[in-house]
Order: C-alpha cells, then structure tokens, then sequence
C-alpha cells in the first residue's frame, strides 16, 4: 500500500542500477527489474536477511559477481527514484483526527522506515504493519488481522484502498473490509469493487 502514497519510477531505478553495476557486466534494465523484484519478495517474508544477502541475490540471478562496495550505492537508487503523488499529503491531512489511520504493506521495515521517515509520512499513521515485520506478505489473512488488531478495530468497520486487486483488495474483502481500487492510470476494474482515479476521489466513498 506504501505505493498508493509513494510512486516508485522502476524504469529510471533500473537504469540507475544498471549503470551502477557496469563495472560487472552489461545487464538490461528489464531483467534487473525482474530479479530485483524476484529478490524483494523473499526479502520482504524474511527469507533473505539483510541488504546485503538481497543483493548477492540479485546480482546472481544477472550472473555477476556480489560486490559489497556496491549496495550502499544501490540502496540510494531506489531511494532515488520515489517521489510524493501530489495528493497523498492531502488526502492523509483530511483523515488525521477523524479516523484511526493504519498502513498495510509488502515491504522490508528497514526500507519502508526510511521512506515513511524521509517523505514524511509516519507521522500521519497509526498503525505500520510491515510485511517483513510479520514474516508474510499479502494476500496471507495474518498481515490484515496483524493491522486490525495493532488499530483495535474490526474488518466490517475498515475502508482499505490499493492499487493492487487480486494481492490486496481480495483477500480484505474476504475478511469483510470494505475495499476501494486506487486506478490513477484508468482502465476498467478487474472485479466487482470501487475504483478511484486520485486518493480525495477514493476517500469520498468512506461516507
């Protein structure tokens, strides 16, 4: 969910980390992409440990050697390639004192702490349930019951928005959350649920 909030440029982070790892090997920006995600889901169940082993992982899907030298480097290029949607502060500004707030998302704590921090978002929410921190990622029932309960609040008294269906939205609605579809490319739904353009539109159907 921190990408409803946080746009992340995969095109340019992958070009970035591409020329960063030059000096091993050519790679194409589209197979980087795909063993960085490879490697960021097992990072994000805690099967992979810490940066370094993410890497190692990476860099031997693309057949090159791990070089310690280079993950500090690495890091800041995907820092590097986020930015603020406009209306995220917005949108968290207008909920602040009128609901109690929780971000549910597929990540690596020592990452997203960092985003949430440099943004800033952290402050707006009250509850941060990190996939990692949980030890499964979404669509496992565990992470939502984990949101529910760190809020002390029920599935049936829940608004949860996402832009991903089939890994986010489905699963909430299974448990009896009442869901919205943040599309800001458009495009028709995949299933039976709300959809939003921008996150005021989304917010309009809390009621």
């Amino acid at each position: 969910m921190i990408y409803t909030l946080v746009r992340l440029d995969m095109e340019s982070h992958s070009r970035r980390c591409c020329e960063i790892l030059s000096e091993l090997g050519p790679v194409a920006p589209r197979r980087y992409a795909d063993e960085f995600r490879r490697a960021w889901r097992e990072y994000s169940e805690r099967r992979i440990n810490d940066d370094e082993s993410f890497y190692s992982k990476i860099l031997g899907g693309l057949g090159l050697p791990f070089k310690r030298d280079l993950v500090p480097a690495l890091r800041e290029a995907y820092m590097d390639s986020l930015s603020l949607y406009e209306d995220s502060i917005e949108a968290l500004e207008s909920l602040t004192g009128r609901y109690k707030l929780g971000l549910i998302t597929n990540g690596v704590s020592s990452w997203y702490e960092r985003v949430l921090e440099e943004f800033p978002l952290r402050g707006y929410f009250d509850s941060i349930t990190i996939s990692s921190d949980v030890g499964c990622r979404k669509p496992c029932r565990r992470i939502y019951e984990a949101a529910l309960g760190s809020l002390g609040a029920r599935a049936d008294e829940s608004f949860f928005i996402s832009d991903e269906y089939e890994e986010d939205l489905v699963p909430a609605m299974e448990i009896g959350m009442r869901v919205c579809l943040l599309n800001r490319d458009g495009g028709p739904a995949p299933g039976p649920v709300a959809v939003a353009r921008s996150l005021p539109e989304a917010l309009a159907l809390i009621g």
